[in-house]
């Protein structure tokens, strides 16, 4: 059973820990949301992955030859086909969402911990399917396993918050709260909100 106001009670209060301004009139999550499967969720990290690894460095034909012996091609977004095949687009923000991709992984328990105090692990790529080395996806992908929906809605409801804060304080020109750039937290509310619905990558609403 998710309780929404308990969950903004500890968000709040772990918000505030990390020294963020708070909202307590925020709306509330949905107690009853839709959860995505871990083969939506290893799918879409599949995409990303190889969209972060391009703007690493990884050369873009071998990158798309993988995620084509994966038959998953079709999942990427447009941005993410256009900066795969024809390289149209900026490399920064395929790099900034390996902190969605840190998130997604954390939803499939492939990684232990959610910490909004610190980046995600410098050796993370260490834990997701070899793209350079050509290697299938189907070992990660048997190991992934969806965490409750609890655990969801808490991290979500709590990235909300915490994205809040940032806003909040850009309003009013001041510096930006917390241990971590903003963007860490915007990157996870994304993937986090994307769990709880059935829309488009694309289409996620980050609004505060």
């Amino acid at each position: 059973m998710i309780d929404p106001v308990a969950i903004r009670f500890e968000s709040l209060t772990f918000a505030k820990a990390l020294g963020f301004p708070v909202n307590p009139a925020l709306p509330l999550l949905d107690a009853s949301p839709v959860v995505r499967t871990s083969d939506d969720v290893v799918d879409r990290l599949l995409a990303m992955e190889c969209a972060a690894a391009c703007a690493s460095g990884i050369d873009h034909p071998t990158a798309v030859a993988w995620l084509d012996r994966e038959r998953k091609t079709d999942l990427s977004t447009s941005a993410e086909r256009q900066y795969l095949n024809s390289r149209i687009g900026q490399s920064l923000p395929f790099l900034l969402q390996v902190e969605a991709m840190w998130a997604l992984a954390w939803s499939i328990q492939c990684v232990p911990g959610l910490d909004f105090a610190k980046p995600c692990d410098a050796d993370f790529v260490l834990r997701l399917p070899d793209l350079k080395g050509g290697r299938s996806s189907q070992p990660f992908r048997g190991r992934g396993e969806m965490r409750p929906a609890s655990q969801v809605v808490s991290a979500c409801d709590l990235a909300y918050c915490l994205h809040w804060g940032i806003r909040d304080s850009q309003y009013r020109g001041e510096k930006s709260p917390g241990a971590v750039d903003p963007y860490v937290i915007v990157e996870r509310r994304r993937a986090l909100e994307w769990l709880l619905t059935d829309e488009p990558w694309e289409d996620i609403s980050l609004d505060t």
